[in-house]
Parts: C-alpha cells; structure tokens; sequence
C-alpha cells in the first residue's frame, strides 16, 4: 500500500440549501481508533512511524503540513486543505506533522493504540 489521497465528492441537495460531502474508504481499511489533534499555536505533532498501523488522516481546519518519509528514504510533502483533505499513510513511512495556529486533524486508525508498535528513533527507521 503506498501514500493515497483520498478525493471527497461533493452533493447538492435538489434546492442547493445543504450538501453531503462522501469520501469512501479502501475496502482492506478495518477502522478500530480514531483521535483528533488540535493546536491553539504553531506546533509539530507525529514524528513516528508505525509498523503495523495505517493511518488516515483527515484535515478539519487550520494550516496544516505533512512531511512524510517512505522506507527508501524519499519525502513527500501535502499540504492539507478543504480539496484534498484526507490522505492515507500505511505502515513504515515516517510522519512529521507541521500545525499552524487554531489547525485540527482528525486521525482514522486501523489498529488500537499499541505502544511497541511505534517507531520514534529515525535513525532507527532509517536502518529497517
């Protein structure tokens, strides 16, 4: 499973008062946690891999940047906003997540919370 994002869709109601906003899940997703992380000022959060674990996460508000490291050591780097605002990051890819002032995420997990399942040494990362 690679880096994903996940496209919303976006439907009108017939008299364009409301609208419902879809976004489907990879059908090998089995969600058993989900978390949000909020910031009043500037922060980093994440900087951890999982080796089990795949993540999504979905952007609810805020300025908020993903820098993400595969096990080859390659950087990708996502801005989240309202178009793109779901991504999907599966298991040994190193995450640091950049949150502006007033930012909240929401964060879909696949496993429980584990402890021995992160990886928090990135040199460490690096040599698996």
């Amino acid at each position: 499973m690679t880096l994903k994002i996940i496209e919303n869709k976006k439907f009108h109601s017939n008299d364009k008062n409301s609208h419902l906003i879809l976004f489907e899940i990879p059908q090998n997703f089995y969600l058993k946690r989900v978390f949000t992380i909020s910031s009043k000022k500037k922060c980093i959060r994440g900087n951890h891999a999982h080796k089990k674990c795949t993540q999504i996460i979905q952007y609810l508000s805020g300025k908020v940047r993903l820098n993400i490291f595969n096990k080859k050591n390659e950087k990708s780097t996502f801005t989240l906003s309202a178009k793109k605002s779901l991504i999907l990051i599966p298991p040994y890819n190193w995450l640091t997540i950049y949150m502006g002032d007033e930012s909240k995420l929401n964060v879909l997990a696949d496993k429980v919370y584990d402890r021995n399942e992160y990886i928090e040494d990135f040199v460490e990362f690096k040599k698996l």
